[in-house]
């Protein structure tokens, strides 16, 4: 059985320049994260991936061990009609 897509958005703490983010997309490719998207305004971080829903406490977790701190606030499913649609 494939792996559900998911994405997950978190809150970053003291982050504050490219390099910060930089680091933490890194950190979040390395773990397996097809795409990400930091926003230094927001402190928010989007990372699509693909996997079990709960792997989104382990994209934190990657980025805890870069020194910044990660907040996870929430997590939804990316496949078609996980909604109840048809996609």
């Amino acid at each position: 059985m494939k792996d559900e897509r998911y994405r997950m958005i978190a809150r970053l703490h003291e982050i504050r320049c490219a390099g910060c983010l930089n680091t933490i997309e890194g950190a979040l490719r390395r773990r397996g994260a097809e795409s990400v998207k930091i926003d230094l305004g927001s402190h928010i971080v989007e990372v699509v991936y693909q996997g079990p829903a709960s792997d989104a406490d382990a994209y934190c977790a990657a980025v805890r061990a870069t020194g910044y701190q990660a907040t996870l606030l929430g997590v939804a499913s990316q496949n078609p009609g996980a909604d109840g649609t048809d996609g």
